[in-house]
């Protein structure tokens, strides 16, 4: 049985407004052989409803499994306390340890305190974390596909840049050698 990586998000992870239907997490699949993907992200989703379909979500123990967070732009969207945001994390990276589910975040885009409190909380507990504020800021494909469409969300080049800088910082990497456990 092949390993499985699960992506737990919001409309980042779910590739909304890629027209190719990969988005950034479709792109790491294709260079993770013999790894399954399962991606959960839902547009609109704060970092509480993502947490709570990890909690939903199935664990084969006989598999190796592996997960990656990335959320809380839509916590900013719609008001939720950071605190929460902050807890939610805790929430879901504690599930992940309890059941020896090696973890990954991925930072959100828009949001550079949210990103520093989720990086600090990574830090304390060993779990990589990639900061996406500035690599996906100002001069990026991202921004300025986002800015000449709805705002917020990227076409195709700036969902295959964050892909390519995500695999540059190690992510394929780690998901093939958790895999392998």
């Amino acid at each position: 049985m092949n390993p499985r990586a699960h992506f737990f998000g919001d409309s980042f992870v779910a590739g909304y407004l890629d027209p190719t239907g990969l988005g950034w997490v479709g792109r790491i699949a294709e260079h993770c052989d013999g790894i399954a993907f399962a991606n959960h992200g839902v547009p609109g989703a704060t970092s509480e409803a993502c947490v709570r379909q990890w909690f939903n979500t199935g664990i084969d123990p006989q598999r190796n499994e592996t997960v990656v967070f990335s959320f809380g732009t839509n916590d900013l969207i719609y008001g939720v306390p950071t605190e929460n945001s902050l807890a939610a994390l805790v929430r879901g990276l504690d599930r992940a340890a309890e059941l020896q589910v090696p973890a990954y975040v991925v930072g959100p885009p828009d949001a550079p305190g949210l990103a520093d409190a989720y990086a600090g909380i990574c830090a304390a507990r060993d779990i990589p974390f990639f900061d996406t504020v500035i690599p996906l800021g100002a001069g990026s494909i991202w921004r300025a596909e986002a800015d000449a469409g709805d705002g917020s969300h990227p076409g195709a080049g700036g969902y295959a840049e964050l892909a390519e800088l995500l695999e540059r910082a190690g992510l394929v990497q780690w998901l093939t050698k958790m895999s392998s456990r």
